[in-house]
């Protein structure tokens, strides 16, 4: 299990971003292979229709590099090892040839890569390099000399941490001691209805607003927010910005701090931070002026999380605190305004996260238990309300794995217990929603491990088979699905191990690794591009040997 790990407050916003396609270069620097390993998992699962493509940038050449990413298409590029091409290794008269090549092999790289951003940026791939924590500290600043072009495009730069636990030596196959914050909650099925509708509605509207003369300022006002926002619905961002300025030339000059927010959300979902950043204080500065403490707790956050994304942590915490103490102020103000009391929830998960990413544990589950009062009220308030309940559950899970993190095993299942019967509730409720079927499948996991930890066996057992149960269903509904058949291969790892160590049942286990393997060489015979499938299947055949 990984612990004191800052992975979900990382990659929250970089999964935001990439709803929309289009080319992204993001850097990732991370202290342990795992986290590398369930970025890529989450990103298949998340975006599970995109192809994503894994590389070794020490085992490949520009030629080859440029091939696979044109080749792609769309989707997710994945370059690990990145720090290896920043390298030069000393030539004298006594060196091996092949260290003059290797040379020119990561020269060619980070040119090629830099004199050919116009041609990356022309598909929608997310072009990720991962780089070690125990690559040369000034890695950004030879990154940015060696490719400036293109580190202009940067669009997120991550910074992962954590330490490892025992368990995760003992259990090679335990892949939910990090994990990413819940997917949003939405039926697959009602993507292309929901597409062709908002566009509809925007012709309708671009139409009305070309038809509408210019001396009709007061109509013209009230249409460039609703183009906008179909826009930014349909995740045609450009269009988004060209609308937003045109509204910016006629729009009254104590309207335009709404445009400006707008305006900075949009860049920030390109990845343009700097930028948003800049019309985020914008606005700061006029609501301050105009002392109008809702939407400048808007702006607070606004900007919290800007820094929060550039790395800014410090930064981030004094902002947050900031927007959370006018939340509270508007809260005390207006006790039954629903939409404050969930601000202050928000600005207090904001708060955890913050303090959780620079190792505050204790100040973080402080946060974590504030947040998750506020949400409950809302949700025992609002119990139809599917996104107060899901928030519960994220409350809750967040509380779990912050104890488990502490040590504290029997308040971490609680938590768990209580996070695995909201979202059964929403997977009842919405049984073709694959996300919450999935959720379930992961709280049963966590249930298990930590039932296994406590050594309550047979209930430990009991989660892990369900939890095997649901990535079954959820495999055999969707053959194709690489994630979901990679489940049911570590649900049945898991259980090898279970049925291995704590019943000491040689015979049940090799079973189980047996069924596991079966998979994985599937896996790695139709999706050879995916290294943890191959690392996966070394470990369970290295076992079955043992047995």
């Amino acid at each position: 299990m990984l612990d004191n790990s800052n992975y979900t407050e990382e990659t929250k916003p970089l999964f935001k971003l990439f709803k929309t396609e289009a080319f992204r270069f993001v850097v990732v620097r991370y202290n342990h292979y795992s986290f590398v390993q369930q970025l890529q998992k989450d990103l298949k699962t998340r975006f599970s229709d995109r192809p994503c493509h894994i590389a070794n940038a020490k085992d490949i050449d520009y030629t080859q590099l440029m091939k696979d990413y044109l080749g792609l298409g769309r989707g997710f590029f994945i370059l690990e090892g990145f720090d290896d091409v920043l390298k030069e290794d000393k030539v004298d008269k006594n060196s091996r040839p092949e260290v003059a090549a290797n040379n020119y092999r990561r020269k060619d790289i980070t040119i090629g890569l830099n004199l050919r951003r116009d041609k990356l940026a022309q598909h929608p791939i997310a072009l990720i390099v991962c780089v070690p924590a125990s690559a040369d500290a000034l890695y950004a600043k030879i990154m940015i000399k060696k490719m400036p072009d293109l580190w202009s495009f940067r669009s997120w730069m991550l910074d992962i941490e954590g330490e490892i636990s025992q368990e995760l030596v003992k259990n090679p196959f335990n892949t939910e001691g990090v994990s990413s914050l819940p997917k949003e909650a939405i039926e697959i099925e009602s993507d292309a209805d929901f597409l062709t509708q908002k566009q509809k509605e925007l012709t309708r509207l671009r139409a009305s607003l070309a038809n509408t003369p210019d001396n009709e300022i007061e109509y013209r006002l009230t249409l460039y927010p609703q183009v906008v926002d179909v826009e930014i619905e349909i995740g045609d961002y450009q269009s988004a910005l060209d609308t937003l300025d045109a509204w910016e030339t006629v729009a009254f000059e104590d309207n335009k701090d709404e445009i400006w927010l707008k305006k900075g959300d949009v860049l920030t979902t390109i990845g343009k931070i700097e930028q948003a950043l800049l019309l985020f204080e914008k606005a700061k500065d006029a609501y301050t002026k105009a002392d109008n403490k809702e939407n400048l707790a808007v702006s607070l956050s606004r900007i919290g999380n800007t820094h929060a994304a550039l790395g800014n942590l410090d930064k981030a915490l004094q902002f947050y605190e900031d927007y959370s103490k006018l939340e509270k102020q508007l809260y005390e103000s207006y006790p039954n305004n629903v939409s404050f009391k969930n601000g202050l929830a928000i600005s207090y998960q904001y708060l955890g996260y913050t303090h959780a990413a620079l190792g505050n544990l204790d100040k973080a589950l402080q946060f974590y238990e504030d947040d998750a009062e506020l949400t409950k009220q809302l949700y025992e308030s609002y119990p139809n309300n599917v996104e107060f309940k899901n928030n519960l559950a994220i409350s809750y899970s967040k509380l779990g794995e912050t104890h488990a993190a502490l040590g504290n095993l029997d308040k971490a299942l609680q938590f768990y217990e209580d996070d695995a019967e909201l979202t059964k509730q929403l997977y009842e409720s919405y049984p073709n929603n694959v996300e919450f079927k999935n959720n379930l499948a992961i709280s049963y996991s966590k249930l298990g491990s930590t039932h296994a930890a406590l050594g309550n066996l047979d209930k430990a057992l009991q989660f892990y088979e369900d939890y095997s149960k649901l990535e079954k269903q959820l495999y055999e509904s969707y053959p194709n699905n690489v994630e979901f058949k990679n489940g049911l291969a570590i649900s049945y790892a898991k259980l090898g191990v279970f049925s291995r160590d704590a019943i000491k049942d040689k015979t049940k286990a090799r079973l189980y690794f047996k069924q596991a393997e079966t998979l994985w060489l599937e896996l790695v015979r139709d999706a050879p591009q995916y290294v943890e499938f191959q690392k996966f299947l070394g470990m369970v055949q290295e076992i079955l040997k043992d047995l």
